[in-house]
């Protein structure tokens, strides 16, 4: 063990000092890698929290190919007290007439007469063990029911089966009456009830429990004492164009016709119209090119970002010396710039841009085949890419000639050698994923040190870097602590000899 002394009686040097300055001189190259590692770091943070973005844009550029963003259709109801109406994209153009008959109505039972109870707290009423069994269409239950039950206790038992049985249960201490009502509408709404009595327990007294307990007429067995009511729901009825021979049922009032999707609301007539929504398909298209200039002006943000270079990251002992305030406006000037004049970037957003000036080949003689004869163009040199849309001519060419705007963004020829035969949501999608695998191999994708990218190699390599360095630091610092103590020790033994000498010759 190396003794570390703060100074001595031959030369008053404080040695731990003295080291320390040493090492500050010997750790420089170590800061400096330390520094590489932390610039890098950010560097990789700015590119993946671009590709994040990057990833957004591709998203609205793959809606944008679908047909759907352009086919988009709107549905009207002449009475919608009666129903209403929304389409989809495959919904038929034109109009239909649709009569409700009949609204589709949940299965559901009550007591009648009315039991005497007036208050849940009441018994059941049975003077037997009972089995109560609930049948839907989801499943069926089994409960044990006794003669100490209350109503309310059956009604909690009933009810924390529904989501099995898809029945729920109630008492109204008004009525005096059971309810039991189906969750579901129609045919998917049939339930089951069905009580068997134990026949040993009160002999002479046939079990007709759902009759005696709950007032329902039901079909009872005196051999099995079982009593059993099946209770059904109704179905939407709807016929069309005044036709008896065009008559649909449904089991629920939401139900889809021709394409659009109808809510019933009650009996009567009403005409639907469905007609191309333009608004809507205007309105992907100009959220389309937001988002692109979003994109373009962040980037371009980040490319024009000034770079501070006499801000470097701060290394342990420049942190150590400076205020919370201090480090945090070094830190964000240090942290300024890190994609300045990125070569990456700036080529990503030039084969972007190009994509709004590029014509569309393959597509029909006569029809449109460059954004311009649409409304969308591209700025000048000084607005980076930005993209324009004259809204008057892009509403006219979607009202007239709605599939030549499509293709203009949707178009895919299949080549991947060449997108010249590509629409501009295509050809976009593809040069924003090219960019993201660029920036992927440059920065990774996943959290933390991705050793698959450039900058993660870089990072890895440092760190091995820097954990060598480590060692040859401990070592050194140990050797000069070593060399001082030996000097110590060396310069004790002098002072001493000469005390000797000079006490000698006195």
């Amino acid at each position: 063990m190396v003794m570390r002394l703060n100074g001595f009686s031959g030369t008053g040097i404080d040695i731990d000092d003295t080291v320390s300055k040493l090492m500050k001189a010997a750790r420089m190259p170590q800061d400096k890698l330390k520094q590489k590692k932390q610039t890098l770091e950010w560097q990789r943070d700015e590119y993946r929290a671009m590709n994040s973005k990057i990833m957004d844009f591709r998203s609205a550029a793959f809606n944008m190919k679908l047909e759907s963003s352009y086919l988009s259709k709107k549905a009207t109801s002449s009475a919608e007290h009666v129903l209403t109406a929304t389409s989809t994209s495959v919904a038929a153009e034109g109009t239909h007439k649709l009569e409700i008959l009949n609204l589709a109505k949940a299965a559901q039972v009550y007591s009648t007469p009315p039991s005497g109870a007036t208050s849940d707290s009441a018994l059941i009423g049975l003077t037997e063990p009972a089995n109560f069994t609930i049948s839907g269409k989801t499943g069926s239950v089994t409960l044990n029911l006794k003669a100490t039950d209350t109503i309310a206790s059956v009604v909690s038992q009933v009810n924390a089966k529904t989501g099995v049985t898809g029945v729920s249960m109630n008492y109204d201490t008004n009525l005096k009456s059971f309810f039991f009502t189906s969750s579901s509408t129609g045919v998917t709404g049939d339930f089951t009830l069905k009580m068997e009595g134990d026949q040993t327990a009160d002999p002479g007294n046939p079990g007709d429990w759902l009759n005696k307990v709950f007032g329902l007429t039901s079909v009872f067995d005196p051999v099995t004492e079982t009593s059993t009511l099946t209770i059904t729901g109704d179905k939407a009825k709807v016929m069309v164009n005044d036709d008896p021979n065009m008559v649909a049922y449904y089991d629920s009032n939401n139900f889809t016709f021709n394409g659009m999707n109808i809510t019933a609301k009650n009996l009567g007539v009403a005409t639907l119209t469905t007609t191309r929504d333009l608004d809507t398909t205007f309105n992907n298209i100009k959220s389309f090119v937001d988002k692109y200039n979003e994109l373009i002006t962040t980037i371009n943000s980040k490319m024009d970002e000034k770079r501070y270079k006499g801000f470097t990251p701060l290394t342990d002992e420049q942190r150590s010396e400076m205020k919370e305030d201090q480090i945090k406006a070094w830190e964000e000037k240090a942290k300024s710039g890190m994609l300045h004049n990125d070569d990456l970037l700036s080529s990503g957003i030039n084969n972007m841009r190009t994509s709004f000036s590029t014509i569309t080949q393959g597509l029909p003689i006569g029809t449109a085949k460059s954004l311009s004869e649409i409304g969308i163009t591209t700025g000048n040199y000084m607005d980076k890419g930005k993209i324009y849309i004259d809204e008057a001519k892009l509403k006219k060419a979607i009202t007239e000639k709605p599939n030549e705007v499509m293709a203009l963004f949707n178009a895919d020829d299949k080549n991947a050698a060449s997108d010249l035969g590509d629409g501009l949501a295509t050809r976009l999608y593809d040069r924003a994923n090219a960019l993201m695998k660029t920036i992927t191999s440059k920065a990774g994708a996943s959290s933390g040190i991705d050793l698959n990218s450039v900058i993660g190699k870089n990072m890895s390599n440092i760190d091995t870097r820097i954990n060598s360095m480590t060692l040859r630091l401990d070592t050194l610092q140990t050797r000069y602590y070593k060399q001082f103590t030996a000097m110590e020790k060396y310069i004790t033994q002098l002072n001493a000899q000469s005390s000797s000498l000079a006490s000698q010759f006195s």
